[in-house]
């Protein structure tokens, strides 16, 4: 089986880990998978793209959150993934 992802991004970088701690204890495969911080590792961060100067990219990396996206996912999943979603941000 593929699986996919689909990344969404959160307003509050502090909540990110809380909700992936959500969403697993509910059985929702949530992770961050996609750290878009290529200009921290050092082979770069020597040069131009030091931290600090890529600020947009070093915040959007601190609020991913990936959820689960698959062939097999039924309508009840998805609706699971909904609404734990909208439970956490209810709360």
């Amino acid at each position: 089986m593929f699986i996919k992802c689909i990344p969404i991004q959160v307003e509050d970088a502090g909540c990110r880990d809380d909700l992936v701690k959500h969403l697993r204890s509910s059985g929702i495969g949530a992770s961050v998978h996609f750290a878009p911080v290529v200009h921290e590792m050092k082979p770069y961060s020597n040069g131009k793209f030091r931290c600090g100067n890529m600020s947009n990219t070093e915040k959007v990396a601190s609020r991913i959150v990936t959820l689960p996206m698959y062939p097999d996912m039924t309508a009840e999943d998805v609706a699971l993934v909904v609404e734990t979603l909208h439970d956490f941000f209810s709360a």
